[in-house]
């Protein structure tokens, strides 16, 4: 399972961006860790995530594969799929530093470029989608 989490601070902001995670046991427990711990930030190995560039093409696929819930991609937010077929068309963002972070905004993902460039998501909060996924393979 895949959670794909929108970049929403970025350093090609008119570019659409995307975080992909493996939803893996490692990262579940990950979550379960931050969540039980107040503000904190974690960084792991293969747990965290890549950062990608969207192609404009499959961001109507993208979009409607939330069931109708979000209807453009200034709505968008977070979803979360057994498969993304249309990503092989996404371009890779080299970022280092890559974290997951629980404060009082949610969980969110960040990473830092080469030259210093901070990438962050949308941050989840718990009543989301997104988090019953993960109470339910947690639990």
């Amino acid at each position: 399972m895949k959670l794909l989490v929108k970049i929403i601070e970025a350093k090609y902001s008119d570019t659409p961006q995307m975080a992909v995670v493996e939803m893996t046991p490692e990262f579940l427990e990950a979550v379960r860790k931050l969540t039980g711990n107040g503000s904190v930030s974690f960084t792991g190995e293969d747990a965290l995530g890549e950062f990608y560039f969207i192609d404009r093409n499959d961001l109507p696929s993208l979009l409607r594969a939330t069931n109708g819930r979000v209807k453009d991609w200034d709505e968008f937010t977070h979803l979360v799929l057994e498969d993304e077929f249309w990503s092989h068309n996404w371009q890779r963002i080299q970022v280092d530093d890559r974290s997951l972070v629980y404060d009082s905004s949610g969980i969110y993902f960040q990473g830092t470029d080469t030259e210093g460039f901070v990438y962050l998501t949308a941050p989840l909060a718990i009543s989301e989608l997104v988090w019953e996924e993960v109470k339910a393979a947690i639990a």
